[in-house]
């Protein structure tokens, strides 16, 4: 998911998903960050790293971030490719 400028400066999210392989990974600034994967399904992800929570929904690719008592909505692009 690339993501429009926010200000939480989350820039990317990544997730890696193969037959023996789950990764994730957002990138804030320049900085690369793992993500914990604690929920990935076919309709939501949910992501934790460093006091942030993110899910995904895939139905309509709706992005928000919570940290502490806040939520942030981000405008995010899907691109999937195949490897």
């Amino acid at each position: 998911y690339f993501c429009a400028k926010n200000k939480l400066l989350i820039n990317q999210i990544d997730i890696i998903k193969t037959n023996s392989l789950k990764k994730a990974y957002m990138i804030i600034g320049r900085q690369e960050v793992a993500l914990e994967i604690k929920s990935l399904n076919k309709n939501e992800i949910v992501l934790f790293s460093n006091g942030y929570t993110i899910k995904i929904n895939k139905n309509n690719n709706e992005v928000s971030v919570s940290d502490e008592n806040k939520i942030h909505f981000l405008k995010c692009k899907s691109e999937t490719f195949n490897m």
